[in-house]
């Protein structure tokens, strides 16, 4: 069997002899060219061709690839935290999509989150190249050719949504004197929300390259916010969709209190960090976000309120008297309970079918 021809002068990859800069294959010190042969998954004996050598055109080529499978693994690690079809995201998808400020990706309400609100995740939206636009979504190309051609991606961008008026909400409730304020004991997010001149050296954010969310890094582990509310602010674990991890900070609004609530229930991963950012950098970004975030959350509370009573109001006082003649399920609970449900059914038939209905 002859010997293999050792082609020192050619690439080892695609065998053009070119006069241009190469790269010895295991003269490579720091074992990186090495790698990325991996990735092609093709072995060169270093006994057998000593001197193989591989073009700059290739290596580009080989990095490029490289890059091109993290950025896969991290598109697949990210789609992983968008919350499966049915759930409703929509709603907090567009009243994020409203705000003049990017909300992070929030999820379900925290495990003992204090206060209401609406805090449903927001999804991310996949426009299919083939599929027809969804009301609400302008596609960057105007006309669809009918010849096939290479399919182009399309970006998808959101209509601006109208943002609910707060004051306006208010306003209307003033005017129809319709309580809907809640007393609510303790700081507001005025109190709290005050930049200090130094914070904990324990926590600090992160944000990649090209994201837009920043990342809590706190005692070295990584959080991603889920919810905000008027005094509190709670990340939970990066990898809670994955791996169900229920890990949380509860944070008090101004950074000055942390509480840890439950813990990872995974062993420690590898994850990719990202440029950082000192409290005092990132938290003015964060705090107008929480502001947006809990004002749209009041405003779509006192509108659900407001429209109820706007709603009671058209339907007149004689819904009222009626509902106000029939005891309520509880108090017809508690009368069975001690009989005297049972002596009126006796008593009187029809009045007990009234009861009833």
């Amino acid at each position: 069997m002859s010997k293999p021809v050792r082609l020192a002068s050619f690439c080892r990859l695609c065998l053009v002899k070119s006069n241009a800069s190469k790269v010895s294959i295991f003269e490579d010190q720091s074992g990186a060219l090495q790698d990325l042969l991996k990735l092609i998954e093709l072995e060169i004996n270093a006994t057998e061709e000593p001197n193989a050598v591989v073009c700059f055109e290739c290596v580009v080529t080989l990095e490029g690839f490289q890059q091109f499978k993290e950025q896969c693994h991290t598109n697949d690690e990210f789609l992983k935290t968008v919350p499966p079809a049915g759930e409703e995201e929509e709603e907090d998808a567009a009243s994020c999509a409203s705000s003049e400020l990017s909300c992070h990706f929030l999820e379900d309400d925290p495990i003992g989150a204090e206060e209401e609100g609406d805090d449903d995740d927001v999804g991310l939206e996949i426009l299919n190249a083939d599929s027809e636009p969804e009301e609400g979504l302008v596609l960057d190309e105007e006309e669809v050719c009918d010849e096939p051609k290479a399919k182009k991606a399309k970006v998808a961008r959101k209509k601006s949504v109208p943002k609910l008026d707060l004051e306006e909400i208010d306003r209307q409730c003033k005017e129809h004197n319709i309580k809907v304020h809640r007393k609510v004991e303790g700081p507001t997010l005025d109190d709290l929300q005050v930049l200090k001149d130094s914070y904990p050296d324990y926590f600090y954010f992160e944000k990649g390259t090209q994201a837009r969310y920043y990342k809590l890094v706190y005692y070295g582990e990584r959080f991603h916010v889920s919810n905000f509310t008027e005094r509190y602010t709670y990340w939970m674990c990066m990898h809670r969709k994955k791996r169900n991890c229920p890990a949380q900070i509860c944070v008090r609004n101004d950074y000055g209190d942390f509480e840890r609530r439950h813990e990872h229930n995974h062993e420690e991963l590898k994850e990719k960090e990202g440029k950082a950012f000192t409290p005092r950098q990132a938290l003015p970004e964060l705090f107008e976000i929480c502001r947006s975030r809990v004002m749209h959350k009041t405003a779509m509370r006192r509108k659900k309120i407001l429209e109820r009573k706007l709603k009671e109001l058209e339907e007149g006082p004689d819904t009222d008297e009626e509902a106000n003649s029939k005891p309520s399920a509880g108090l017809k609970r508690v009368l069975r309970q001690s009989g005297v449900m049972d002596g009126l059914e006796e008593s009187d038939g029809d009045e007990s079918d009234e009861w009833n209905e």
